[in-house]
């Protein structure tokens, strides 16, 4: 049990919050940001879900000017706040209007979410009313007489369950509340950016011309889900999931999601639509989706989700969210995968987006010569846009690749010290992009500056929770670092939003097992890798024949790394430092390469 403390007058104060009233904040706080005091301030609502959302996850201390003036503000490192107020200013309305909201629509909710002056990180109070099904819930868990002020200034963290039970709906809704949500709610459409300018399809309601619709971002429009009667779903709730769907998709930052109010011409100018139903098969609800192309609606991908909970409540559909979002809307997903496939081919005169569609395609089956077509692309695309966002973030991932594989020179200013300049780029033009945290976050990490690269892996997560490549990328950071139960879970969580992650995740499940001498785990892994993709792929499968004491098979995986990966296989020590492994892993790894030959003496 938690030590209790002090509170004001009738109230007791729990040094953290336990874990079963995690779900119950996550469906107060989603009545907050659905109610009018909030629906007309995005950037309160921004700034609520974020500071909710670090407290639920422990890291409530972290919680200051600076940080909340990059995660919810979008401004850049060089912020003072010192001299500028913005954030103190702004947490001052927030708490004027969560009075506000207290005092009206909120006079029965069981847990009040409070923000104390002198401090960002919020208490959660709960409270006794009468006269709501809110109130009526929470005298099940809590003595009539009694009323309690639980704070959730976890100052010890925990590990990141985002996509897990109570945390999962946290994640989906409570930080998907942000400018996405606020632009959904109040029917306003996306106002053109330095990145990602407004498309003649959201200015005009009119289809491009069908050889210039590739040059931007696909378009999508999320329709009402439809609730059969069978289901017995109340509308709201079906309402919410169309809603909870747009927030989440317009996250990523390669889809545009076009506001539903926009009525039939928004929905036919958009180059995707999806539309979904919730119903019943057999005695289970079942959400069905489908993702339609074009005015002829050709269906592009369809899919079932059951439904565990037998109430379609919060956490039902933000463990729904999570992965169609995730499903459609990542680097490698669905959408960009078609509009790839309808795109022509790559020239030595495309600019625009189909460079980040083909520079995305390049890490399926990449080489020297598409990395450097890729990369030329992207560059053509900064000299004819250079306030292109997405292609500034985008070069930086791909020249952290290039670092990796050795495709690109230090001394030449292209590796990881232009990457991060590059992403430092993306930030002044986009400050909510989470693919630019994501790629300083990488340059940081493989430049050995880990402190400044995770502050870049949470603020990559929180600009956008729903990414698998985000938390792909995290994970085998942490096990490349030899923190290998957190690097594990991040990657369970992967797993349990797609069917179907990253392919390269399974070199880093091998990882652990290999270190802790579970060679029949190890093995399975190994097994699994793709070996034509990643030349640390490879090293697996040439330990794994090292330990089996096989060695035609460590020839055979030797000479298939100096194939397929010369500037890696030359010089193998040199490129396990390039990863930032820790000393025990890639000592361990090199030994074994060692005996097996690949690597001279």
């Amino acid at each position: 049990m938690a030590e209790i403390e002090p509170g004001r007058a009738g109230e007791r104060i729990l040094d953290k919050l336990p874990e079963d009233k995690h779900a119950q904040v996550a469906a107060c706080l989603d009545k907050i940001l659905k109610s009018q005091t909030f629906t007309s301030s995005g950037r309160l609502t921004s700034f609520l879900s974020y500071v909710v959302l670090e407290t639920l996850e422990g890291r409530g201390d972290k919680l200051k000017g600076y940080t909340i003036a990059l995660s919810v503000f979008g401004f850049n490192d060089r912020f003072d706040p010192q001299t500028n107020s913005i954030v103190r200013v702004e947490a001052t309305r927030l708490r004027k209007k969560l009075t506000e909201y207290y005092e009206g629509p909120g006079a029965d909710d069981p847990i009040e979410i409070r923000i104390n002056r002198g401090t960002y990180v919020p208490e959660f109070i709960e409270r006794r009313g009468a006269g709501s099904r809110f109130a009526a819930a929470a005298a099940e868990e809590v003595a009539p007489d009694e009323t309690k002020s639980i704070t959730a200034a976890a100052h010890e963290p925990r590990q990141p369950r985002h996509f897990q039970a109570a945390a999962l709906a946290a994640a989906a809704l409570l930080l998907g509340g942000g400018i996405g949500l606020y632009l959904w709610r109040t029917g306003e459409t996306p106002k053109p950016s330095a990145t990602q300018p407004v498309s003649p399809q959201t200015a005009q309601n009119v289809p491009l011309p069908a050889g210039s619709a590739f040059a931007l971002p696909p378009v999508l429009t999320v329709t009402q889900i439809v609730a059969n009667p069978r289901a017995n779903i109340a509308a709201p709730d079906a309402m919410a999931l169309s809603r909870e769907l747009a927030t989440a998709i317009g996250r990523f930052d390669n889809i545009t999601v076009l506001d539903r109010t926009a009525g039939a011409n928004g929905s036919a100018a958009a180059e995707y639509r999806l539309a979904g139903e919730i119903g019943r098969n057999g005695d289970q609800l079942e959400a069905s989706f489908r993702l339609l192309y074009g005015p002829q609606n050709e269906v592009v991908w369809s899919r079932r989700y059951p439904i565990a909970s037998p109430a379609f409540d919060l956490k039902a559909r933000a463990a729904i969210v999570a992965g169609v979002a995730s499903t459609l809307a990542r680097t490698s997903g669905v959408i960009v995968s078609d509009r790839f496939r309808r795109m022509p081919a790559l020239e030595e005169t495309t600019v625009g987006f189909p460079c980040i569609v083909h520079c995305a395609k390049y890490y399926e089956t990449p080489s020297e010569p598409l990395f450097a077509a890729s990369r030329n692309c992207l560059k053509r695309t900064l000299a004819a846009e250079p306030k292109n966002a997405g292609a500034h973030a985008a070069l930086a991932l791909l020249t952290v690749d290039g670092h990796l594989r050795n495709y690109v020179s230090a001394e030449a200013g292209q590796g990881l010290a232009n990457a991060a300049a590059l992403a430092h780029d993306a930030l002044a033009l986009a400050p909510q992009s989470a693919q630019a945290h994501l790629a300083l976050f990488m340059a940081r990490f493989f430049d050995r500056r880990f402190e400044d690269a995770f502050a870049s892996a949470r603020q990559a997560l929180a600009a956008n929770p729903h990414s698998v490549e985000i938390r792909s990328r995290i994970g085998a950071a942490q096990i490349m670092r030899g923190e290998f139960d957190k690097g594990l879970a991040m990657l369970r969580d992967v797993t349990a939003i797609v069917e179907h992650g990253p392919a390269w995740l399974d070199t880093y499940y091998f990882l652990p097992a290999y270190m802790s001498g579970d060679m029949d785990t190890a093995r399975r892994y190994a097994t699994r890798v793709r070996s034509a993709r990643s030349p640390f792929g490879v090293l697996t499968r040439i330990v794994m024949a090292q330990q089996d004491k096989d060695g035609v098979a460590a020839a055979k995986w030797t000479a298939q790394l100096r194939e397929k990966f010369p500037r890696f296989a030359e010089d193998i020590p040199g490129a396990l430092q390039r990863l930032a492994l820790a000393d025990p892993i890639r000592d361990k790894l090199l030994a074994d390469l060692k005996d097996a030959g690949a690597v001279q003496r």
